[in-house]
């Protein structure tokens, strides 16, 4: 009896302390799962890049050396330009300063460069060109009173704000162009700091334009300057832009804008026919003939005729 008292005792106090035993086996079991968990994981990462079915050292050496040369040959693949065009919208004349330094450093790795200036440039007729035109288009543009833009580079901003909020352009009208901007600032209007240059890459990005750097900022406020001083966050943005292993490729024919139609013709939209709809004026056949310039067709010779003549309809 003593005995069967002392069974029944332990028996009764585990049933009435169950839930306790049940937590405490529950934990156990999640410990366990944790650690099995923790410790298979790296095993499994050294297995996958360990293992050698050959048993041979030297070949995990030669694995690790593939790795290491194919990480270097990314490092080293070059980016193929037919050039570099510099636009700068400058008030006071330090983008254009910039892009005149800009310009040296590029020639020094002979690749062809041109710098314009954004009030002589009109995008309406030209931008689009620059998707096939393989150049790289570095935009140095100076934010001006209250977040606006210089008087020279107003008119592409607003060209570019239309055209990435305009269905009518599409989200891939400029895909193919590649672009970095190096916006010109002071942070001490924070409301206002390098707004410009924010807006251009985002509208670049918004029409599928392709960045071949990252956004860049030179900061006018010496205290917060990123390197001391304005001039000083140029000099490192391009000595970056200059590090990239740019490599000369002669432009294409579709450079200027034409698209081949087979292996034979040519086509290319004309400025004026644009700019005829846009209530921007027509072309001299406007002025002298009367010849609204988007009813007009003019078309030349088929690339593989051997007559040279131009042909009007």
């Amino acid at each position: 009896m003593d005995t069967w008292s002392f069974f029944s005792t332990c028996l009764v106090s585990l049933w009435l302390h169950r839930l306790y035993i049940y937590s405490a086996v529950a934990f156990g079991i999640s410990i366990w799962i944790v650690i099995q968990f923790s410790t298979s994981k790296p095993q499994k990462k050294v297995t996958e890049h360990d293992e050698n079915p050959t048993g041979n050292p030297a070949s995990s050496e030669g694995i690790e050396e593939k790795v290491v040369n194919a990480c270097a040959t990314l490092q080293r693949k070059e980016v193929y330009v037919a050039g570099v065009k510099i636009f700068c919208g400058s008030q006071t004349g330090t983008a254009k300063r910039f892009a005149r330094a800009l310009a040296e450093a590029v020639i020094s790795l002979n690749v062809p460069v041109e710098v314009i200036s954004m009030g002589d440039y009109d995008p309406d007729d030209c931008l689009l060109e620059e998707t096939t035109s393989g150049n790289i288009c570095v935009f140095l543009v100076a934010t001006y009173t209250d977040g606006q833009p210089t008087e020279s580079a107003a008119w592409f901003c607003r060209w570019l704000e239309e055209a990435a909020n305009d269905f009518c352009f599409g989200k891939a009208y400029l895909k193919g162009l590649r672009y970095a901007v190096f916006g010109l600032g002071n942070s001490a209007y924070v409301d206002h700091y390098n707004t410009v240059g924010r807006n251009i890459d985002k509208w670049l990005w918004m029409l599928s334009a392709s960045r071949v750097m990252t956004h860049a900022e030179g900061d006018c406020n010496v205290a917060q300057s990123k390197h001391g001083t304005i001039d000083t966050d140029f000099e490192a943005w391009k000595a970056k832009f200059v590090s990239r292993s740019w490599q000369y490729h002669e432009a294409h024919e579709g450079s200027k804008g034409y698209r081949l139609i087979g292996s034979h013709s040519g086509v290319k939209l004309c400025r004026w026919t644009k700019s005829m709809l846009r209530g921007r004026g027509g072309c001299y056949k406007h002025a002298f003939y009367g010849i609204e310039s988007h009813h007009c067709m003019e078309t030349t010779a088929s690339l593989a005729c051997a007559s040279k003549c131009v042909c009007w309809r």
